[in-house]
């Protein structure tokens, strides 16, 4: 060991040994001193002169000590372990202060660190899969459709296959089917029925994402033969819920839809790839996709990709095209409508949030300044009390530097503790978000306080204790102000005009940023509540879907509509009607042509939204019927085709022309044409947030199809008394039918505004949180002043001031300091309305009515932040205050 190391070393051995060290000093200065006696003893001295002269000689021992102490041990933190034990002195005196900043720090540092853990799962973490960076989503594209599209956006089997084969950009390509997680499964045995989701997905596809069980094994590409036995692999909470964890259910068979399926496998506690691709929606269990079953049923499928290292997502574009034009040329079955298009898998999940979250993080930083500013305010203000102290420490001989190192050292545990007591706030919140599943923001499962959260609150933590100290330090440190401070204890006057700017302008700016706040969340408020008023072509309200397994059910139209019959009898039941396919849960969509006999060249094709469904769903769903007629039980498969459609079909296909009675082909009816019989309004099935599109609904009775059908009811009955009911009804009709799931249709339209909401909550709560602070800020430094200028109000008073007067200009600084502040924070508030524009629905980002309710709300806060003060002030007694000195 070097000498400088064993020198280190023995110095931190010192720290733990201090009391040993220190009693060895002294036996060793006792031995010295009494040898050095004896020795004046020898020369004639008596014995007390002789260890007079012995102590003198060696000098004090209280310095001797001090000196040993600095030259084996470590100065410095020594010094800083005094400033801590002084702090905690501090703190033990001035309770409520304490009290007051902890508070104050951990909520602002809370939720800054779940507002960045929510930022780094979904945006800045790569997605929980192998490869992330190589990873491509690769979906196909029409001119005019939207991601919500699934029809539009899916591929056909062929083309994946062509993909495959002539690709020469990805190592790999899988895919799932997403239509296959809307229809419901009935599982039986092992207690009560019940609905459940499943997906099918390719057996190379987890693989390929690096995702694997906990239990068992993957799919195989045997599992995905047209006649293999079936197989799955059972969700995490659907084993626990369902099989109580246990993990002898691998190999086992359950009955799924009366068939025996066999269990391989158990996905992990976190399902990744459900949290990132169906968000809000729980995936029960995983089959493998049947190519040769789904072969012809069209844009089924989506597709990700492995590019091969080293290329760019240009370059596997480019190829993929190229690779689809290949793939064409040589089997006409490919998809001649597709365009293959490619994006980072990471942009896929999660770049529709990023402004959201990038604008939700933006407000919780102003929140964190706002809480250094008002934390800085409070010190400086207790600092002002403590000038006295300071000042006698100065005059004692303590170096500026030494006092300002203290004023930091209390600075710096008070955030250490609020940042420790955030982080626990913090992982509440965010144990609370993990956990909403009705809330569709992709990877929230996965949401936890990890090591780059805590690293980012401990340099949250180091900032605010810089920005919340520095000042204070600066300022109260000042030698000269310390003696002025002394000078103006002697004189009894009060504080310095200098401190009180300082602390009108933290104030000030508190306001600012609390305005900037207040606008922000009244347009994202503004917003949400318009998106709660769109029409959406049907009452959500009182309207609850029922979905009915009618597999088993022979003689189907017969049976169905003595079923609805049944049903529509019900006590209760208002209106009631079948539906393939319900707002905002599900999609699909055909593709259809106007005839032009005229013109047999004008073909011009359309894809369209296609429901199947029975008379009575548009009276049970309120959606207004514009023009000619509902279907009816004469519509049968020997009568005449017929198709109703929606009003911006029917505008896009005839214009001003009258549509009923108007054909159209392309539905897949061995070349016979179908006749429009009614028009209805448009129905947003996607949710408030996007247009309808084009819509066009069928009769059951004339399509060989036997899809999962939904039961919806017009009912003021709640969910349960109704499913009560209608098992009961239904039991005289068919025993077989089963009830599997029941929901709400508002509760479906909330889940789609559930990210916005969640938003809405957050925002609201930071400017709530804002105001509140900038109120106490400004009750704090008018408090303050009325404190300090106790003897001039006395003085003024027992001269006639009128306490009304006093109290008026007491709120009139009040409301100065607000002005100045809120002025500012309108200024701001322009430009972070115009970042958020594309947040905003419904409303102009320069919104007059939202930016004067938020300076009332800052102006009334203000108002009673310095009311309470003024009256105090108003109440004082002249004479109290003359003698106050």
């Amino acid at each position: 060991m070097t000498p400088g190391l064993d020198r280190l070393v023995a110095r931190i051995r010192a720290l733990f040994q201090r009391g040993e060290l220190d009693r060895d000093f002294e036996a060793e200065m006792e031995h010295h001193v009494a040898m050095k006696s004896e020795e004046y003893r020898r020369a004639g001295l008596d014995e007390a002169e002789a260890l007079r002269r012995a102590r003198a000689e060696f000098g004090g021992t209280t310095q001797a000590r001090e000196m040993h102490r600095e030259a084996r041990g470590l100065p410095a933190l020594e010094e800083i372990g005094r400033d801590l034990g002084f702090a905690f002195r501090v703190w033990r005196r001035e309770r409520r202060f304490a009290a007051i900043a902890l508070l104050i720090l951990m909520v602002g540092i809370g939720l800054n660190t779940t507002v960045f853990s929510l930022v780094n799962t979904v945006l800045l973490r790569p997605v929980p899969f192998a490869n992330a960076d190589r990873l491509v989503f690769i979906h196909n594209w029409y001119d005019g459709i939207s991601f919500h599209d699934l029809s539009g956006i899916t591929s056909q089997i062929p083309t994946w296959e062509g993909l495959q084969e002539a690709n020469r950009s990805l190592e790999q390509i899988e895919a799932y089917d997403p239509f296959s997680v809307r229809q419901t499964y009935r599982l039986t045995g092992s207690g009560e029925p019940e609905s459940i989701l499943g997906l099918n997905v390719s057996p190379g596809l987890f693989p390929l994402l690096g995702v694997a069980p906990q239990l068992g094994r993957l799919l195989r590409n045997d599992d995905a033969n047209k006649d293999a036995p079936g197989r799955i692999i059972l969700s995490d909470q659907l084993w626990r819920r369902r099989y109580n964890a246990d993990p002898s259910i691998v190999g086992r068979t359950i009955q799924i839809n009366g068939e025996a399926v066999e269990v391989i496998g158990v996905m992990p506690r976190i399902d990744a790839f459900s949290s990132a691709f169906f968000p809000a929606v729980r995936v029960d269990f995983f089959q493998a996709l049947r190519k040769e079953v789904e072969r012809s049923w069209g844009n089924v499928v989506i597709q990700i990709g492995r590019a091969k290292p080293g290329l760019s997502i240009d370059a596997v574009r480019a190829d993929l095209n190229l690779a689809l034009a290949l793939a064409k040329k040589h089997d006409s079955r490919r998809d001649q409508y597709c365009t293959i298009k490619a994006m980072p898998l990471q942009e896929w999940i999660s770049g529709n949030l990023r402004r959201p979250l990038i604008f939700l993080w933006v407000a919780a930083g102003l929140v964190l300044g706002i809480v250094c500013f008002n934390l800085g305010g409070l010190l400086l203000a207790r600092g002002a009390a403590r000038r006295r102290e300071l000042a006698v420490r100065s005059a004692l001989g303590a170096a500026r530097g030494r006092l300002a190192r203290q004023i930091l050292t209390e600075c710096g545990l008070l955030v250490a503790v609020g940042s420790l007591l955030g982080a626990t706030l913090a992982a509440g919140f965010i144990r609370f978000l993990s956990i909403r599943s009705a809330v569709e923001i992709p990877l929230l499962q996965s949401l936890h306080l990890d090591a780059t959260a805590l690293a980012f609150t401990v340099l949250v933590g180091a900032a605010t204790a810089f920005l919340c100290g520095a000042l204070p330090a600066w300022r109260l440190a000042r030698v000269d102000d310390l003696q002025e401070s002394l000078r103006e204890d002697a004189r009894g006057t009060t504080g310095g005009r200098e401190r009180s700017r300082t602390r009108g302008a933290l104030v000030m700016t508190e306001v600012a940023l609390a305005a900037i706040l207040a606008v922000s969340a009244g347009l994202m408020v503004r917003s949400f509540f318009n998106l709660l008023r769109v029409d959406l072509g049907f009452q959500p309200r009182d309207l609850i879907a029922v979905r009915l397994d009618l597999t088993n059910v022979t003689n189907r139209p017969e049976n169905i509509n003595a079923l609805l019959a049944k049903v529509q009898s019900l006590p209760g039941v208002e209106r009631a009607g079948l539906s393939d396919c319900i707002p905002v849960e599900r999609d699909r969509s055909w593709g259809l042509y106007p005839v032009n006999r005229e013109n047999p060249k004008d073909q011009r094709y359309a894809g369209a939204h296609v429901r199947l469904i029975s008379p009575g769903v548009f009276a049970a769903m309120e959606t207004p019927l514009i023009a000619g007629r509902d279907f009816t039980s004469e519509d049968r498969k020997d009568t005449a085709q017929v198709i109703i459609v929606n009003q911006s079909l029917a505008r896009a296909f005839w214009g001003k022309e009258n549509p009923i009675g108007r054909p159209v082909g392309g539905l897949g009816r061995d070349n016979t044409f179908t006749t429009v019989v009614g028009v209805v309004a448009d129905v947003r099935h996607d949710g408030p947030e996007t247009g309808s599109g084009f819509e066009m609904y069928l009769p059951y009775t004339q399509v060989d199809e036997t899809p999962s059908w939904d039961l919806m009811v017009r009912t003021k009955l709640p969910v349960a008394a109704l499913t009560t009911e209608l098992r009961e009804g239904l039991r005289s009709i068919d025993p077989d039918v089963p009830l599997t799931k029941a929901r709400t249709m508002q509760s479906l339209v909330d889940r789609t505004l559930s990210s916005r909401r969640l938003m809405v909550w957050l925002v609201g709560g930071f400017a709530a949180l804002a105001l509140l602070l900038a109120s106490l800020g400004l009750y704090g430094i008018i408090s303050y002043g009325v404190n300090q200028r106790t003897k001039e109000i006395g003085i003024r008073m027992a001269l006639g001031a009128n306490a009304r007067v006093v109290q008026g200009q007491v709120v009139s600084e009040t409301l100065r300091l607000a002005l100045i502040g809120l002025g500012a924070g309108l200024a701001g508030s322009l430009l972070a309305g115009r970042l958020m524009q594309s947040l905003l629905y419904g409303v102009a980002a320069l919104d007059v009515v939202t930016y004067l309710a938020a300076a009332v709300a800052v102006l009334g806060c203000a108002t009673l932040a310095g009311y309470l003060p003024a009256r105090r002030a108003a109440r004082i007694d002249p004479m109290v205050a003359l003698r106050a000195d």
